[in-house]
């Protein structure tokens, strides 16, 4: 045999191992049902937020929520899962998400179950207790001490 007859039968083999290999490629996914690759989106959302100064006579509180939601402003602070009451949001710039926590740890302690009670919630930041006053139903609303806002919910 000639080399050259022996390089051209190998470029022949190649060739159709090639073509084999191509054919299965892309036959297989279309038996199985499963494609090459996944398809994906990705979608992105920017949301701004504005905080309105408190006036000097009365503090700014943002309106109460739909029930067991955060209203609009509020920060959330706490979410100890599901359920009633398992989650915080501070309502006010004085209120710490430390504060909303003992606020809340202290109304669910006490048996609140979205009625009105006062409670004593230790403040971290300032090493005292403060007396709130939390009245509600679905969403709690507690308010005290140095015009802090606790929603409950």
């Amino acid at each position: 045999m000639s080399p050259v007859l022996i390089v051209a039968l190998t470029v022949v083999v190649m060739l159709l191992i090639g073509l084999i290999g191509l054919v299965a490629f892309l036959a297989v996914p279309r038996f199985t049902g499963s494609s090459a690759a996944p398809v994906t989106s990705t979608v992105s959302a920017t949301v701004t937020a504005s905080v309105a100064p408190a006036t000097a006579t009365q503090p700014a509180q943002p309106a109460r929520p739909a029930q067991g939601v955060a209203p609009s402003g509020a920060y959330e602070c706490v979410d100890a899962g599901s359920g009633q009451f398992s989650s915080a949001a501070a309502g006010s710039p004085q209120t710490s998400c430390e504060f909303a926590a003992s606020v809340r740890s202290q109304y669910v302690g006490a048996g609140g179950s979205g009625g009105s009670m006062v409670i004593d919630a230790y403040r971290p930041v300032t090493g005292r207790t403060y007396a709130m006053s939390c009245s509600g139903g679905a969403v709690v609303t507690c308010s005290g001490g140095n015009n802090a806002v606790v929603f409950i919910y």
